[in-house]
């Protein structure tokens, strides 16, 4: 099973619409900010209405940016309209991407980071540069992350580590 599976990642490899990197661009983008500037990243995520998942998930990620760069203010946002509602009924307040960056806006911040928690580059990707981009003139800078699997290579090295043997007596799980 774990052969024909893949035997499929590779087939999907080569068929599949990997971008080539034409938004990316190298540049260290705290280093143009003048006095008075602020910066943040904004981490962007389907969202979950489990608590477990996602303090196991969300909340781990979101920690762990926040300990990176601990210089910088770290917000959330969630795509999802659904995941927003039912955790506003249980009292949990979260924000839309939207949402999120009007906030910064209004707080005074100049430059942003927006990284998104999506595994490729699909409509959740495209809605959300759409929403960045309507606002992107209220900003200095606005630089956008890419997914987990953009470039060609990410597809490679994902199913790199999948062809890994499993350590002895560790679980398969598929």
């Amino acid at each position: 099973m774990k052969t024909y599976f893949i035997a499929f990642l590779l087939m999907i490899t080569e068929i599949s619409y990997a971008h080539d990197g034409e938004n990316f661009r190298a540049a260290d983008m705290l280093k143009s900010m003048q006095p008075g500037d602020k910066a943040a990243i904004v981490m962007v995520y389907f969202g979950s209405t489990h608590d477990d998942t996602r303090a196991l998930t969300i909340d781990a990620l979101t920690r762990e940016v926040r300990t990176a760069y601990s210089t910088l203010e770290v917000r959330e946002a969630y795509t999802s309209r659904i995941v927003r509602r039912r955790l506003h009924d249980r009292g949990v307040e979260t924000s839309a991407p939207l949402e999120v960056l009007k906030q910064l806006k209004a707080d005074g911040f100049t430059h942003l980071v927006i990284q998104s928690a999506n595994i490729i580059e699909g409509v959740e990707m495209e809605a959300l540069r759409r929403e960045v981009a309507s606002v992107a003139a209220d900003f200095k800078e606005i630089r956008i992350g890419t997914p987990l699997l953009y470039m060609p290579e990410d597809y490679a090295a994902v199913i790199r580590a999948l062809a890994l043997a499993p350590a002895e007596g560790a679980a398969d799980v598929w």
